[in-house]
């Protein structure tokens, strides 16, 4: 009896257990306005990358370049302006230190406009994120933008024409005062 008694209550303990840890693994939801921090260690972890691994960074450069790509598409999900700036700091850091992304930095841009053509960011995710595309615009060269602009359809032009237009107004540094 006594020991009928002692299995009993390891199995209580045992159920105990089992129902803890399923309490501990339930989804955690967010508040509509608080950042993923899933989304922010990444967009932390590609500026370490780039910061502190540039060398090897350059052999990795398509996977680099699927990340961000990544990023920018599931942006229109995230909530909160901290994620949006995460990844304009990734963005500008591409500039700063990674010295051969600027043959991957078209390619970004060419998704951010096919975002805005489709209408998948808000005009208050374009404003928070247009300091990080105009950081890659940086580093494209003329030929580049010609590439681009012969790539996109007619609406993909006139945003094209509209954003290089703001870029070389407000952002592009041309020494005249």
């Amino acid at each position: 009896v006594r020991r009928g008694s002692v299995m009993d209550q390891k199995e209580d303990v045992s159920v105990a257990k089992t129902k803890n840890a399923k309490a501990a693994f339930q989804p955690l939801f967010l508040h509509s306005e608080t950042p993923d921090p899933l989304y922010l260690a990444l967009c932390h972890l590609l500026s370490s990358i780039q910061l502190n691994r540039n060398y090897e960074s350059i052999n990795c450069a398509p996977s680099f370049l699927s990340a961000l790509q990544s990023m920018l598409f599931s942006l229109k999900e995230r909530k909160g302006v901290l994620c949006h700036r995460h990844l304009v700091r990734v963005m500008q850091t591409c500039r700063q230190s990674f010295s051969h992304f600027h043959v991957f930095a078209i390619y970004v841009i060419g998704d951010y406009i096919e975002m805005v053509q489709q209408s998948s960011l808000s005009k208050n995710q374009q404003h928070e994120i247009i300091e990080g595309v105009y950081a890659l615009m940086d580093t494209c060269s003329s030929r580049q933008f010609k590439y681009l602009f012969s790539n996109l359809d007619g609406s993909g032009k006139t945003i094209f024409r509209d954003l290089y237009m703001t870029y070389k107004r407000d952002y592009k540094f041309t020494g005249k005062s």
